[in-house]
């Protein structure tokens, strides 16, 4: 990972938080780019995109970031999916979620995270909870 991509870095710093602190077992926690195999169940944490420097020339950027929990409703029930949801939402909309966030992630900092939606892709045989942050961020640790 470069020093400058914060895409990455917000990626793997949401991959960290749900490690450490969401206490899932054998649940794969994927970054957005990650080339390994998807399988379900797996939490997925994908940075949609990266804005404007705000203010400019100060090195720090909002961030658009999606995390999703997949099950596989033929080995899950529903109760089980709704508990690993639980787990990982509940986490990432903590009043103190960006100290979190900044912890778990070297040469990152993470000023403020708001939730800007959450939603459900269930089909048939899958259940998919997503919930949507928008982070005020920076590709260094200022701490």
């Amino acid at each position: 990972m470069s020093d400058f991509d914060l895409s990455s870095k917000v990626e793997h710093a949401l991959q960290q938080t749900i490690l450490l602190e969401c206490g899932l077992s054998g649940v794969a926690v994927l970054t957005g780019t990650d080339d390994a195999t998807k399988t379900v169940p797996n939490v997925v944490c994908a940075c949609e995109s990266i804005g404007p420097e705000q203010p400019y020339g100060s090195g720090n950027f909002p961030a658009n970031a999606q995390v999703t929990v997949n099950s596989n409703a033929d080995d899950t029930t529903l109760a089980v999916h709704r508990s690993r949801v639980a787990a990982v939402f509940d986490e990432l909309r903590q009043d103190d979620v960006a100290a979190t966030i900044s912890a778990n992630l070297a040469a990152f900092h993470c000023f403020g995270a708001t939730c800007e939606g959450m939603g459900k892709e269930n089909t048939e045989n899958s259940y998919s909870d997503w919930i949507r942050l928008n982070l005020y961020c920076c590709a260094s640790d200022i701490s």
